[in-house]
């Protein structure tokens, strides 16, 4: 053992071999509560590095552990679970996530000389040994998680031709990733997320018993599904779902109440909402971030980067934080979370959508919501600045700043955002620092009453972009008065705005909360400042009939 690397020379393989329940690798390294979880992992790699150190099991190792990693390997073997720092805490007090390094050749050596012992060994059995590489994150899940073969149905010819894991517990590195959702158990094979089953294949959720009546039940969000066959409307009495064209709700669920925004996931029939639970001890119930798959009918709740239910008596290890933001990369392969919650704890994380898997913390600083232009990329908004983060290590790669308002947006697949700077809608390419094109929205900036910001939007063709903004005006009486709503339609190349000769219903112009267009742009819909749903011809802007 030396001072800058450890190895850790059995993963797992006493519990594969003996095939009984997952457990810690060794008795000696095993929590005192049993079991497994996110406490139990985090106490065996403190066991781990204290024997890595010192040569000595228990405790009596803990004196030789490095005076810099003591403090931190002592909490970590705290008796009780909720005592005992997270995964993403450990992360952050070593010095934030980042990628390992290579491995020396004469480790990877040996880790593949002990691979072939062991595949020979499993041949020997009579299983098939799987195929593999030895490399950190060579497997389909990331960090050790991927490289183990991670989630509960893996096998035991994986775990065993896992071969070595290199443990670099010193001068800050660590490369640890995921964290365990504590709050949800799966049975193996039930699927948390969407297969990328699309939204002909049917929606499996219960058709409404009723009529949806649209002077009672206002719109909140719209979204098309990315075939364009179905629209999801979030209204106050639930989430809705429509066959659009035939003008048909085929499904709705009362329980998505929170205040989010719907979102589709880019592939398959995912949507993603807010549904509002009350916690014991909490005076406000608490936006949860939650997946439907519509073709399947699964539903699934996730906590993002917070650490949830913990201990036999699944108390919460800090109090549970609602979300502000969902969202999913342009590949649909990941899902961000952004949380409301504190100064002092991860705000965004990521989900795996092709396992429901949390997969690592991408941020730890506030932020309003997040938006990724690609896999590798996320972008935050805080206050008056937009921020570019690498997903693989956490690095800040670009900041753009005099941004006026927590809306952006990201161009998918390009080094681009559209963003709010007084009274201009900003196009600004990051990577060469300029502007690429603006748009002008007149009185905007308004001193003599607050201005809101309802809606910002784009195409999914980039060929539009869609901004609403309202004020109210007072009666005369002192009263809450009306609002008073601007939209826009610009085309983005001509920077013409669409809706300057177009008319809405009784000769006034057309206006909107929000704008979603039909993928194809067979059509697009919007939400009217009364909250009806309305389709809209996608060419002359002319709107048609309320959905409901």
């Amino acid at each position: 053992v030396t001072t800058e690397r450890a190895l850790l020379a059995d993963p797992g393989l006493e519990w594969a071999v003996a095939g009984v329940d997952r457990r810690a690798p060794h008795p000696s390294f095993a929590a005192p509560e049993g079991g497994t979880g996110p406490g139990t992992d985090v106490f065996a790699w403190a066991a781990t590095v204290s024997y890595a150190a010192s040569g000595l099991e228990g405790p009596e190792g803990l004196p030789r552990v490095p005076l810099q990693l003591r403090g931190l390997v002592d909490a970590c073997l705290r008796n009780s679970p909720v005592l005992r720092p997270s995964a993403a805490d450990l992360v952050r007090m070593l010095g934030g996530p980042r990628a390992a390094d290579p491995w020396p050749p004469e480790v990877l050596a040996a880790v593949r000389a002990r691979a072939g012992e062991q595949r020979e060994v499993i041949a020997a059995a009579g299983e098939a040994p799987a195929a593999t590489d030895p490399r950190p994150g060579s497997g389909s899940g990331s960090g050790l998680r991927g490289f183990l073969g991670g989630g509960p149905g893996r096998r035991r010819a994986v775990a065993l031709t896992a071969g070595a894991v290199a443990l670099a517990a010193v001068s800050g590195l660590l490369w640890v990733w995921a964290w365990p959702d504590a709050g949800r158990e799966e049975e193996p094979g039930t699927p948390v997320m969407s297969e990328g089953a699309p939204c002909s294949d049917g929606v499996a959720y219960p058709a409404p018993e009723d009529t949806l009546d649209g002077e009672e039940a206002g719109a909140r969000s719209v979204a098309f599904d990315p075939s364009g066959e179905l629209l999801a409307v979030l209204t106050t009495r639930g989430l809705s779902v429509w066959d659009w064209a035939a003008r048909e709700e085929v499904a709705r669920l009362p329980e998505v109440d929170g205040p989010l925004d719907v979102v589709f996931s880019p592939t398959g029939c995912l949507v993603a909402a807010g549904v509002q639970r009350g916690f014991e001890g909490m005076d406000a119930p608490v936006t949860m971030a939650t997946t439907f798959d519509l073709p399947s009918g699964t539903t699934v709740e996730h906590l993002g980067p917070q650490r949830g239910p913990s201990g036999p008596d699944g108390v919460w290890v800090d109090d549970p934080e609602g979300v502000r933001h969902l969202g999913f990369s342009p590949d649909g392969s990941l899902m961000t979370i952004t949380l409301d919650g504190r100064i002092d704890r991860a705000k965004v994380g990521l989900v795996d959508t092709a396992t429901g898997e949390p997969v690592r913390q991408a941020v730890d600083q506030p932020a309003n919501r997040a938006l990724m232009p690609d896999p590798e990329r996320i972008a935050t908004a805080s206050t008056g600045v937009i921020t570019v983060w690498d997903v693989r290590d956490g690095g800040e790669l670009h900041t753009v700043r005099d941004m006026t308002q927590p809306h952006f947006l990201v161009v998918p697949g390009t080094d681009e955002v559209v963003f709010i700077a007084g009274e201009r809608v900003v196009w600004w390419d990051y990577v060469l620092r300029r502007e690429v094109r603006s748009f002008t929205m007149d009185g905007f900036v308004n001193t003599d009453m607050p201005v809101y910001l309802a809606h910002l939007g784009l195409s999914p063709d980039g060929g539009r972009l869609y901004a609403d903004w309202y004020t109210f005006e007072a009666t005369e009486d002192g009263g809450d008065g009306t609002a008073l709503d601007t939209a826009y339609v610009w085309d983005v190349e001509s920077g013409e705005d669409l809706l300057a000769g177009a008319e809405g219903g009784d000769g006034e112009p057309l206006r909107f909360r929000q704008a979603a267009e039909h993928p194809d742009g067979e059509g697009l819909v919007v939400i009217t400042p009364q909250e009806r749903v309305v389709l809209v011809d996608p060419d002359t802007l002319e709107p048609g009939e309320p959905l409901f």
